[in-house]
């Protein structure tokens, strides 16, 4: 049995300091992430942990999910780049530990400020989804002095 996972990569636009999102996360079951980003399921070894919950801020596409989904969607929480690649890192040390196994891929791939964006998901998971054409880097997004820290992040519940 899995756990999915549901979430998104926000980013702050330097105009209006308003989080939009511009990429899915990987939706892929796995009970050894959300051990790691969450500190269950006795992998102790959480990164953040799920008591931040849906920023304040979060855009309004991330808000309205969550609401759909009401109480079955659960350990809302959110990580910076730093603490994705700091999770992924741990996973791949778990998995290596419990399984002698290597990992070939880091689970979430991570942003960096030089990749391209190429749209603003708007519809996020619904049948009317649509988009807003964006050409341009995370960069240009969130701006030039822009901390990629402070201006991009990925926000994520679960369910089981």
């Amino acid at each position: 049995m899995g756990c999915d996972i549901h979430g998104l990569f926000e980013a702050k636009e330097k105009k209006t300091g308003k989080w939009l999102p511009f990429r899915a996360v990987s939706e892929g079951r796995s009970y050894e992430w959300f051990g790691v980003v969450a500190g269950v399921r006795r992998q102790g070894i959480a990164v953040v942990g799920t008591d931040r919950g849906i920023p304040d801020d979060a855009c309004d596409l991330w808000q309205s999910y969550c609401e759909d989904w009401g109480i079955d969607l659960h350990s809302h929480t959110w990580l910076t780049p730093s603490e994705v690649n700091s999770a992924n890192q741990a996973l791949r040390d778990h998995v290596r530990r419990v399984f002698s196994e290597e990992l070939a891929n880091d689970y979430e791939e991570v942003p960096t400020p030089d990749e391209q964006m190429t749209e603003i998901i708007m519809g996020f998971g619904y049948p009317d989804a649509k988009t807003i054409p964006w050409v341009g880097t995370i960069r240009d997004f969130i701006g030039e002095n822009a901390d990629i820290e402070e201006c991009v992040r990925y926000v994520i519940a679960f369910d089981n």
